[in-house]
């Protein structure tokens, strides 16, 4: 999550925090509105279930190799 771009970061165990931003993304239809819009971009780019899984087996591959070597 990007700060101010894709998101509203509150500190833990914070409602009133989260409340007042709730509240403030209520009151400004299209800041919420850029805000999801840039959260999905950064979804889409990153959180590719093919891409997470082409990493994934990249990685298992790795260790495998690492583990014939030793």
């Amino acid at each position: 999550m990007s700060v101010k771009k894709t998101g509203y970061l509150v500190p833990e165990k914070d409602d009133l925090k989260w409340a007042q931003g709730l509240k403030y993304f209520l009151s400004h239809p299209r800041v919420w509105k850029r805000y999801t819009r840039s959260a999905r971009q950064v979804i889409d780019e990153n959180f590719d279930l093919n891409k997470q899984i082409i990493e994934q087996q990249r990685l298992y591959s790795l260790i495998e190799k690492n583990n014939e070597i030793n």
